[in-house]
């Protein structure tokens, strides 16, 4: 199932929705968790105890669009030759048979120290070694014991701290869980988290995502989102909950209410509540 929740007050409001998505099991991915009723099980994954490995059983359509969103940790430079070549070449080594990234790291050290290294493949090696240096992000997606279970169907509570871990291994560790997870997803931050590819999430039909202002998010994705708005007003579901005045004018737009009529205005005035 899609929602969107766009405004400042959009947390408490998809917290209250939980309940509906428990029974199938989803995974939330937050700063701090939300209280879920021990009645379903809810599993915490913790940062400092948890491990999985997110290139395991990965397809090659999933290699791709986890080469391409971890590219975007990057914002220089995303259409030149040599970054294209990168990501190309990154993909291709996910899609391979390796134990983890950290094997992958060690294999392409190997063929630099043979002087065999390719340009693409030494943009790869760049990236994995931005990466594997922090010790979260090593310790976390490089297991070397058991892993923790994100087997849908379950209610899997992700802790993932900005303020803790810092942006860079937030938005790389969450990259990896919703590339790694095939069930419903709920991010309360997407604003921050959400990039174009992952449009691929609402086609699926398995994104709740909050944001605080449509501003947040990059042109193609927006739209997408907004297709969601659209479809939540014609269920007649609300979507703003403190929303800006301008994005409650857009998502008025999205619902088909015509601008300069009552329903228009009665609309944005909910939205901004």
């Amino acid at each position: 199932m899609n929602k969107l929740f766009v405004g400042f007050s959009k947390d408490e409001f998809i917290e209250n929705d939980l309940r509906e998505f428990c029974q199938d099991g989803f995974l939330y991915i937050a700063d701090e968790l939300p209280a879920v009723p021990a009645k379903f099980r809810p599993l915490t994954f913790n940062t400092t105890r948890h491990s999985f490995n997110p290139i395991k059983d990965i397809s090659r359509k999933d290699a791709r669009e986890l080469a391409t969103v971890l590219y975007t940790l990057y914002p220089q430079g995303q259409d030149t030759l040599t970054v294209r070549n990168g990501r190309r070449a990154l993909a291709q080594l996910f899609s391979k048979k390796f134990e983890n990234i950290a094997k992958i790291e060690q294999w392409l050290w190997k063929k630099s120290e043979q002087d065999e290294l390719t340009p693409a493949n030494a943009e790869a090696l760049g990236v994995l070694n931005d990466i594997l240096f922090s010790p979260v992000l090593e310790s976390v997606l490089c297991p070397k014991q058991h892993e923790f279970d994100f087997k849908p169907g379950r209610v899997i509570l992700a802790h993932i701290n900005r303020a803790e871990l810092g942006d860079f291994e937030a938005l790389a560790l969450t990259f990896f869980l919703i590339s790694h997870y095939k069930g419903q997803l709920i991010i309360p931050d997407f604003g921050f988290y959400g990039r174009d590819t992952h449009s691929s999430l609402i086609r699926q039909k398995r994104l709740v995502a909050g944001l605080e202002s449509l501003d947040d998010l990059p042109p193609r994705l927006r739209r997408s989102l907004l297709s969601v708005a659209s479809a939540q007003a014609h269920e007649d579901e609300k979507i703003g909950y403190g929303a800006l005045y301008k994005d409650a004018y857009e998502l008025a737009l999205a619902a088909r209410k015509i601008p300069d009529t009552d329903g228009f205005s009665t609309y944005i005035h909910h939205a901004m509540q």
